[in-house]
């Protein structure tokens, strides 16, 4: 019974026009954190990750640029793939920034 007041509750808030809560947990935020290659990621030592977010930041950007050109030719599947591409190198990136 609680969840079909909160489930309205909810509803109720969309309607008004606030959006519903977003989850702060990590893995929510960073699908990514729940692989194992995850603490090897962080044991690397601080110059390597630098170099490595540094190229995934770039592959990022190329990713991203490449999605919205192939987008804009009409090609939504290949433009699809590589803003997922971008994405990704993105949440990668995150995963090696100082703590």
């Amino acid at each position: 019974m609680v969840e079909l007041f909160e489930e309205a509750d909810a509803l109720r808030a969309r309607a008004e026009g606030a959006a519903p809560a977003r989850s702060s947990l990590p893995v929510v935020r960073n699908p990514l954190v729940e692989l194992p290659a995850f603490k090897r990621l962080q044991a690397l030592d601080p110059k390597s990750r630098a170099v490595l977010r540094a190229l995934l930041l770039e592959l990022r950007e190329q990713a991203r640029s490449r999605g919205d050109d192939l987008w804009r030719r009409n090609k939504p599947w290949s433009g699809v793939y590589w803003r997922v591409v971008s994405v990704y190198a993105g949440h990668t990136a995150r995963l090696l920034r100082d703590q």
